[in-house]
């Protein structure tokens, strides 16, 4: 689960428009991060809803997906400058598609989430390049990841 309430300060943040850009889920309220976008993928709906709207409260503009394969193709056609993902998927997890991302678009940051303490993925992530959080993710700590300077 991810803390909302009492784990980031948003006081002070004005909520925008968050209805979804075209036909893909999502909340457009202005970039951040390089201009571009913050993907963020988990198969758990509601809480890829919850961590979007939470990041879009920071800032950013961000856009989801359900699925490592769903997520890569989005990586492909551009315009994402991070990718916010969950370890474990249905298909190929969380260090598959760093493992991916780190082959093509290696300028595209990459944080990953678990409520899960496997050493071994863990490790194989962090090898790949990318930054882990665990579930609850603690938002300052995951705001201040996307600012572009870290």
């Amino acid at each position: 689960m991810i803390e909302a309430a009492g784990s980031a300060d948003v006081s002070g943040l004005s909520k925008r428009s968050l209805a979804p850009p075209g036909s893909e889920p999502g909340y457009d309220t202005g970039p951040r991060v390089s201009g571009a976008t913050v993907l963020v993928v988990d198969d758990n709906l509601a809480l890829a809803e919850n961590l979007a709207e939470i990041l879009a409260l920071g800032g950013f503009r961000t856009t989801l997906a359900d699925s490592a394969e769903t997520a890569y193709l989005r990586v492909q056609k551009g315009g994402i400058a991070a990718v916010v993902s969950d370890v474990r998927l249905p298909g190929r997890s969380g260090i598959d598609l760093v493992d991916a991302i780190r082959k093509d678009h290696a300028d595209v940051r990459v944080i990953l989430m678990s409520a899960f303490s496997d050493a071994e993925a863990l490790a194989a992530a962090a090898r790949a390049g990318a930054e882990i959080l665990s579930k609850p993710v603690e938002i300052k700590r995951l705001l201040a990841l996307l600012e572009p300077s870290n």
